[in-house]
């Protein structure tokens, strides 16, 4: 199969004076894709097309293969409403002509120009607008730098003679639905499209269609991925294409010539010594080497640095040691490299086409490079692969170690509260901070209600360490209405809670405050009137006494624990 980007005279192409209208492209109506098989079209109106042409669809004996990289027109927008096909058609073919990159960027930057520079034309959240053949030119010519772009109506035969020439055709068919792959008969059934025609055979064409959500390669192995045409039977496609008028759109050259023969050499068109001896064939004895480049001969070959021709061979050239080569200094006719490793992991690249070895010693290595390992964001010793801290971590003799709790180091000067940093070691503070802890239902979280004498309205409780020895709870009804005066809280300790009479002890009481939503109720922990160990947990709640009950209603538990001493 031959594979060409060779730029060749090519036929002269009608253009729209001679079609006598635009063929107007409805919008590339995006369809959902489905296992990555996602297609989309454009509305089609056949009233716009100019009218059938050409004849019968032959191939071509020698198959014609471009390598146009492909690009969806999804991403940007949606493919339930993208209109994108002209934009990612004009984005593949412009960036296989001028060898660059295309992406969702690319479709985005188009969308803008074509907006803000063709009248109703809108970018729609960057999905696109219906799009014309005509504008398709204005377009490359406008935005591109395509001055020669036309329109043409042509047939199979017109489309060999670009391809021949190294241009892609940009032509007018319908969408295929998911369901259509791998057939390769093309539908008449969807809606008007506009895809890459990249290649021929003399079977097949090859398309890239910008309405997938991935490539199809149908012209080349799997390892060529810039191939990625779907094949259609000539006769399924010109059949297609037919009904659209056999439209297509060439984006042509640059100004001042790309076409082979015309006496200027084009480089940015692909034309090389190579591929058009006749603008670019070298002269003053040079000859064209594999590389398309003007070279003095020797032997039919360019000597490599290092060395000189000598009749019809390359040899040692002494005039050129200690000169400067690539990566190094010539000497007896080779380029003698010294590596370059320091700093370096074991497998980077030493600089003369090699690989170090060895490792960092006490560091790790981040990518190929050496680091000091003594980073939370790079932590490791011994040329190992760098690793990433937690959030709970800090590097410690290049180890990720847990930090922050009590007896742990600090993390870059802090602890977990309530935990404090001496020196470089948390733990509880001086006197009382941090010795007691709400382990639940911490203010303002409220918990679950508790119970009443009758099942009906009940409390519900939060709590807080307002200071290091006050612990207070605070209390609100189930309905958060407010409390009416009068009443009483006590709050308790131990299991619970127990409505209307509780058997446990009452460690403090307070009266309630009408016509508010939240009462508070405070008790001293340390001192406390009873043993509390360390790391111990107890529960708490309160009553609120009604009808001569203590606790008529009450709260759910909270739970408070002493993490130090």
């Amino acid at each position: 199969m031959v594979y060409s980007r060779r730029k060749s005279a090519w036929v002269a192409l009608a253009v729209m004076a001679l079609l006598g209208t635009v063929v107007a492209l409805g919008a590339c109506d995006g369809a959902a894709g489905d296992d990555a098989l996602g297609e989309s079209g454009y509305a089609y109106t056949p009233g716009d097309d100019p009218g059938a042409g050409g004849g019968a669809c032959t191939g071509s004996p020698t198959p014609l293969m471009l390598k146009v990289p492909w690009l969806p027109q999804v991403p940007p927008g949606t493919w339930t409403t993208t209109r994108n096909c002209g934009p990612a058609s004009y984005a593949m073919v412009d960036a296989y002509l001028t060898d660059s990159p295309a992406s969702a960027d690319t479709i985005e930057a188009i969308d803008d120009w074509m907006s803000n520079n063709i009248p109703g034309w809108s970018k729609n959240n960057y999905n696109g607008s219906n799009t014309s053949v005509g504008q398709m030119v204005t377009l490359a010519s406008g935005y591109g730098s395509y001055p020669n772009a036309a329109v043409f109506r042509g047939s199979c035969e017109t489309i060999k003679a670009q391809l021949l020439a190294g241009r892609p055709v940009i032509v007018v068919v319908d969408t295929q639905s998911s369901n259509n792959y791998p057939s390769t008969t093309m539908k008449t059934s969807g809606d008007g499209h506009l895809v890459d025609l990249v290649g021929i055979d003399d079977q097949y064409v090859y398309v890239n269609d910008p309405g997938r959500s991935a490539p199809i390669n149908g012209c080349g192995a799997d390892s060529e991925p810039r191939c990625a045409g779907r094949r259609f039977t000539l006769a399924s496609f010109d059949a297609v294409w037919a009904k659209h008028g056999r439209a297509g759109v060439v984006l042509g050259g640059t100004a001042g010539g790309c076409t082979c023969g015309d006496g200027t050499c084009q480089a940015g068109c692909g034309e090389t010594c190579a591929s058009c001896e006749a603008d670019c064939g070298c002269s003053g004895g040079t000859v064209c080497n594999q590389a398309a480049q003007c070279v003095t001969p020797c032997g039919g070959l360019s000597c490599p640095s290092c060395q000189k021709c000598d009749g019809a061979r390359c040899v040692a050239d002494a005039a050129q040691n200690g000169s400067v080569c690539g990566g190094g200094t010539c000497q007896n006719g080779q380029c003698t490299c010294v590596p370059s490793c320091a700093g370096k992991c074991g497998g980077a690249p030493d600089g003369c086409g090699g690989a170090c070895t060895g490792s960092c010693g006490s560091g790790c290595c981040s990518g190929q490079t050496c680091v000091s390992g003594a980073t939370s964001s790079a932590c490791g010793n011994n040329g190992a692969a760098c690793a990433t801290c937690g959030a709970s971590q800090t590097c410690s003799s290049g180890v990720c170690q847990a930090c922050g709790g009590t007896g742990q180091q600090c993390c870059s000067g802090s602890c977990n509260n309530p935990y404090v940093c001496n020196g470089e070691t948390c733990g509880c503070g001086t006197g009382n901070n941090g010795q007691f802890v709400v382990a639940d239902w911490v203010y303002p979280n409220w918990g679950p209600a508790g119970c009443s004498g009758d099942n009906s309205l009940k409390l519900q409780a939060s709590a807080a360490m307002v200071s290091p020895t006050v612990l207070r709870v605070y209390v609100r009804k189930a309905d958060n209405t407010t409390f009416s005066a009068g009443a009483t809280l006590s709050l308790y300790v131990g299991a619970g809670p127990t409505c209307p009479n509780p058997v446990n002890v009452v460690k403090a009481t307070a009266p309630i405050i009408g016509d508010q939503s939240v009462q508070t109720i405070d008790l001293m922990v340390n001192p406390y009137g009873g043993a509390w160990n360390l790391n111990e947990t107890k529960t708490f709640w309160v009553g609120k006494d009604e009808g001569g009950f203590q606790a008529w209603r009450a709260t759910g538990l909270v739970s408070v624990n002493r993490i130090c001493m």
